[in-house]
């Protein structure tokens, strides 16, 4: 992803997780955290199929980039589309999340959370199929425009039709996890950020806009945009699925950065 908008996505995280206090001390004396689930995939493997997505996005303020997806049946990873950059990684077995900065040598990970109880929303949700009698097909389908609402108010617009449904699959898995961490630690988000939009996007429904198919683009009340411009299968060498051992790990828990752990 975008160095912007990785930076952004990561105070997002510490800001829900209540670990935007400069001067708490951390734990440096906990538990090491296993980073690699799959390493035996990973050494086995000189080369494996990736589905190949490519996105432009963009968000208020900021010029547009480009994002790459790579989709294979163990793993889902975004980076801005070279080797070197950095980059999310989400384990498809463990549903854990990992966000790697390359400079400063660090790996954030957002666990999966196996019993998080998901609240009855008390927001009045709703969908709007729009007029696509213009639209052309896709991949010799005909696309929906969405528009997801949450008490009236207009959250999300998506274009999207029934394809790759493995990419899918690994975005519907890859928002449940991040939604998980979200719902655990909501009671710490400033009140201030919880908008109905926010609510419904990222805690109650976060991955109602895939229920439809794949979105070919999608945009959202915030100003965010992301449209595909491309998408291949190929193959990648599979240490692009590896996590660098050497690197900190810095661990999200109940109560924000439970610990920093050197590997």
């Amino acid at each position: 992803m975008k160095t912007t908008s990785l930076s952004l996505f990561i105070l997002f995280v510490l800001v829900i997780s209540g670990c935007n206090r400069p001067n708490e001390a951390v734990n440096s004396a906990a538990e090491p955290v296993t980073i690699t689930e799959n390493k035996t995939w990973q050494e086995q493997n000189k080369s494996v199929d990736a589905l190949n997505l490519e996105f432009l996005e963009q968000e208020e303020g900021i010029d547009p980039y480009h994002v790459r997806m790579l989709v294979t049946p163990e793993f889902l990873r975004m980076d801005e589309g070279k080797d070197s950059d950095n980059f999310l990684l989400f384990d498809r077995q463990a549903k854990n999340i990992y966000s790697v900065t390359h400079h400063d040598k660090r790996i954030l990970k957002i666990p999966h959370r196996e019993n998080i109880i998901r609240q009855e929303s008390m927001l009045d949700l709703g969908i709007t199929e729009n007029n696509v009698e213009n639209m052309p097909v896709f991949a010799g389908k005909k696309p929906q425009h969405l528009t997801f609402t949450a008490n009236k108010k207009t959250c999300y617009d998506v274009i999207t039709v029934d394809v790759l449904p493995e990419a899918v699959q690994a975005m519907r898995e890859y928002l449940m996890t991040l939604a998980g961490e979200q719902i655990a630690n909501l009671n710490k988000t400033p009140v201030e950020m919880r908008s109905d939009c926010m609510l419904a996007n990222l805690i109650y429904e976060p991955v109602r806009h895939l229920d439809h198919g794949f979105p070919l683009r999608e945009w959202d009340y915030k100003g965010y945009v992301r449209e595909l411009v491309n998408f291949k299968t190929e193959a990648v060498k599979p240490d692009l699925f590896k996590l660098d051992s050497s690197y900190t790990v810095l661990q999200l828990g109940d109560t924000g950065l439970d610990f920093i752990s050197d590997e």
